[in-house]
């Protein structure tokens, strides 16, 4: 019987001291940021998360969404700013580039800009619009290029189109009417001089075939 007791005393203090080491193992765990599971562990913190570091090297991680403006791919320790010419909504976990007629400037875009009008965004991952070239023009917002301005008319804005006075002509593309050239005339919304009558002469500017002489 004796024997019998002191066996068991032994199984039972070898049994207590490792359930003790086991708790004091729990309690000396090491967690660091980009990590679900304590150091030694593979469990990284997921894609379109972060995981700071706790209080203490042994406050367990807890993983927080990716906030808008910003991205987290996985074992992320603190949050990414967006690129400009990228988009970044709440739990991306990488950047998306924006596409046409959308622009991103600066940083921390969690959307696109649409394209303004008098300007183009006809590429991928634009930072900014591109402003319309003098002779075209846009009227509206998102738009992938720039139209030339029609004949007969000019653009002297990258908003507006007038049409050509008389006494000049606009062709297609035109910025400024061009004035009508000697022995021509040039009718209100011409595009291009018309030649005087045979034997008909005219000063330059000419308006219309009755001031041809």
């Amino acid at each position: 019987m004796q024997t019998f007791t002191s066996t068991y005393s032994l199984i039972l203090a070898v049994t207590t001291m490792t359930v003790v080491d086991s708790v004091a193992n729990v309690g000396n765990a090491v967690y660091k940021c980009g990590r679900l599971g304590p150091v030694g562990s593979d469990t990284k913190c997921p894609a379109g998360y972060f995981c700071p570091a706790g209080d203490s090297p042994s406050t367990p991680i807890v993983a927080v969404k990716c906030p808008a403006g910003f991205y987290c791919p996985a074992g992320t320790c603190t949050p990414v700013a967006c690129n400009c010419g990228n988009k970044c909504p709440a739990g991306s976990a990488q950047q998306t580039k924006c596409r046409p007629p959308f622009y991103c400037p600066g940083k921390n875009n969690a959307n696109m800009t649409l394209c303004p009008i008098g300007y183009s965004c006809g590429e991928v991952a634009m930072c900014a619009p591109t402003a319309c070239c003098p002779g075209t023009y846009v009227t509206c917002a998102g738009k992938k290029s720039c139209d030339a301005c029609p004949a007969g008319r000019y653009c002297p804005t990258a908003t507006s189109t007038v049409l050509c006075p008389a006494g000049s002509y606009c062709p297609i593309g035109a910025s400024a009417p061009t004035q009508c050239p000697a022995n021509m005339y040039c009718p209100l919304g011409s595009a291009k001089p018309k030649s005087c009558p045979p034997r008909k002469n005219s000063e330059p500017g000419c308006k219309s075939v009755e001031q041809c002489k």
